[in-house]
């Protein structure tokens, strides 16, 4: 099993991982998911749900970081919990997230 320096340094790397791209914004995201630090997903998740809205930070950043953590080969134990705690983590700030109405005023809730 590496140690999380080693998993930090395949993060901090411009590109991607095993095909998935990740720019800036979801390298700290995967930063945060790798170090098991909620509080850091919840408000990256958050930002960009408040700057840019719920499908763009679905698709840029909470998408590629799950694909991101979910490729890593060999990472059982905290790698598996790394990816669970993000994905809870995650999903909670998206739908926390300041949503915008719909067109012309369509009612967007149930």
């Amino acid at each position: 099993m590496r140690g999380r320096s080693d998993r930090r340094r395949s993060v901090e790397q411009p590109g991607n991982h095993d095909g998935v791209p990740l720019d800036a914004d979801a390298r700290r995201l995967a930063r945060a998911a790798e170090d098991l630090d909620t509080d850091l997903i919840g408000r990256i998740v958050r930002k960009s749900v408040d700057e840019v809205g719920m499908i763009p930070t679905w698709e840029r950043l909470v998408r590629p970081v799950w694909q991101y953590l979910g490729s890593r080969p060999g990472e059982l134990g905290e790698g598996s919990a790394a990816e669970h705690r993000y994905v809870q983590t995650a999903m909670s700030a998206l739908s926390a997230g300041r949503r915008s109405p719909g067109p012309a005023g369509l009612r967007t809730e149930f």
